[in-house]
């Protein structure tokens, strides 16, 4: 795992911010979250730069944790989840809204389809 990564899976797991894991992936609430109550990430525990960089082996358990966090959400906030990934940050690793690590984000009651 790079320096600069944010995402570092033991860090988190010492804070004690997992909800879930798997063998590949594990799911964390999101700092930051602009006031969204159960807003998640999806987070490799592998790094990879990216979802792109993600193995084709590794796919299905990915559709499997982030359908787990989306039903979850569901179940306790009563709401359905927009995925997203917004991409990781190029270049220098201070500052910026984006990781070079590969993480999804779940963020419930919100429909990027329905706002246009």
């Amino acid at each position: 795992m790079s320096l600069c990564c944010a995402l570092n899976y033991e860090n988190i797991k010492k804070d004690r911010l997992i909800i879930h894991e798997t063998n590949n992936y594990f799911v964390c609430p999101t700092l930051g979250s602009m006031g969204i109550r159960g807003y998640l990430l999806v987070i490799s525990k592998e790094h990879f730069e990216g979802s792109g960089d993600i193995p084709q082996s590794l796919h299905e358990e990915l559709d499997d944790i982030v359908n787990y966090s989306k039903a979850r959400v569901k179940e306790v906030y009563g709401k359905e989840s927009t995925v997203f990934e917004h991409g990781p940050k190029v270049g220098y690793c201070s500052g910026g809204g984006c990781l070079d690590h590969a993480h999804l984000h779940v963020v419930p009651g919100v429909d990027i389809i329905e706002e246009f």
